[in-house]
């Protein structure tokens, strides 16, 4: 639900969302409306290196369990009946790249974000980004309700709280993270699917923090677990245990990854930006190029995850954190055929992109038949 089509509308400040539907929001010092929901178990929940406290059952997520629960850093619930509306301030839109529909809107109050979904359900999340209210639409199915939550409320949650997360699959090489990333639609997943199937372990394929840690950077997934096509899922994971669809509005299934151990997270060792497929005259060709640090730096700001898009400090902040990370690593434009039986092509140009990654600085394309 990426899209590269950001457009701010300041005329929307009525409180409404662009539907003139109400909207709730999330008032530090407001009583919550009792629902029957409270009389479920509070379940714990790790997400990335935090821990979500949730009333909402969420199976896609591995649960705390023993004696010793780990406090909750996010809290998140589900309301019936929605809150009186709120005073908003200007709409952010992120729409389709074709038809220009909204997909997401968001907008802010004095004390919390609002992230409204077309049809489906609204959002609030608090200044401070520890608690998440949902309102679900008639006709939302809780699975598009999990969807959302857990991969397009929480990682631009977690971005809020000052982490750079980026909109990126990863598979593990030897011990170290692997990244692809790129706007929906563009291949991540199914490169990720691709290498699982080729035996390395798929680490997640959607969302992804990066942190420093002295001279490397580190890379969390926020959950395990890949959402693949059926025709994906027929080729690269045809023994995988297939879910239910990923939300009502696609057909994307959710795959089961091998249960992962809460970890520190893994050296990350390059950072491929995935690019439309080659034009026709190309068509045929994968190539491998080095990014400049000024594209690479663009590059990682387009692929990450945002909430608060009127904060400059925090669009400061950003812009220092890529330049820090183009120092630390490898980026690379890769583009290829979508095409399944090139596929163990493109990781042999990643594997030995890899193997001879002292040479990233040189700022060549490269193909299949050039590398060594």
């Amino acid at each position: 639900m990426q899209s590269p089509r950001l457009a701010a509308n300041p005329r929307t400040s009525n409180g409404r969302s662009p539907a003139g539907v109400p909207l709730p929001v999330h008032r530090a010092n407001a009583k919550p409306k009792r629902t029957d929901r409270e009389s479920r178990r509070v379940k714990r929940y790790f997400f990335a290196d935090l821990t979500v406290c949730s009333t909402v059952d969420l199976p896609e997520l591995c649960e705390s369990e023993g004696p010793h629960k780990p406090a909750a850093h996010i809290t998140f619930d589900m309301e019936e009946v929605p809150d009186p509306e709120p005073a908003l301030r200007a709409w952010v839109h992120l729409r389709h790249p074709i038809s220009g529909d909204a997909l997401l809107s968001m907008g802010k109050s004095e004390d919390s974000f609002i992230l409204s979904f077309p049809h489906l359900a609204v959002f609030s999340v608090s200044a401070a980004g520890d608690r998440i209210t949902a309102w679900p639409r008639p006709g939302c199915t809780m699975l598009t309700l999990r969807h959302l939550l857990l991969d397009q409320v929480l990682p631009r949650v977690i971005a809020l709280r000052g982490r750079l997360v980026l909109h990126a699959s990863a598979v593990e090489i030897d011990g170290l993270a692997v990244a692809f990333a790129g706007p929906s639609g563009y291949g991540k997943s199914t490169l990720a699917a691709s290498f699982h199937a080729a035996g390395f372990q798929a680490l997640t394929d959607d969302a992804l923090i990066v942190t420093e840690d002295g001279r490397e950077c580190i890379a969390r997934a926020l959950y395990s677990g890949l959402r693949l096509w059926p025709s994906s899922i027929a080729v690269l994971a045809a023994e995988a245990k297939a879910d239910a669809p990923m939300a009502q509005y696609s057909a994307k299934c959710r795959v089961q990854l091998p249960e992962q151990k809460v970890s520190s997270g893994w050296p990350l060792a390059a950072l491929f930006f995935l690019t439309e497929p080659p034009a026709a005259k190309t068509e045929g060709r994968i190539t491998a190029e080095n990014l400049t640090p000024r594209d690479a730096c663009m590059a990682i700001i387009r692929s990450s995850f945002h909430l608060d898009v009127t904060d400059t400090q925090r669009a400061a902040d950003l812009l220092q954190t890529a330049g820090d990370v183009v120092n630390k690593l490898p980026t690379v434009s890769l583009a290829y055929p979508r095409d399944f039986s090139r596929l163990p092509e493109v990781q042999e140009v990643i594997l030995r992109r890899l193997e001879h990654r002292d040479g990233f600085g040189v700022r060549t394309p490269t193909t299949a038949a050039e590398l060594p």
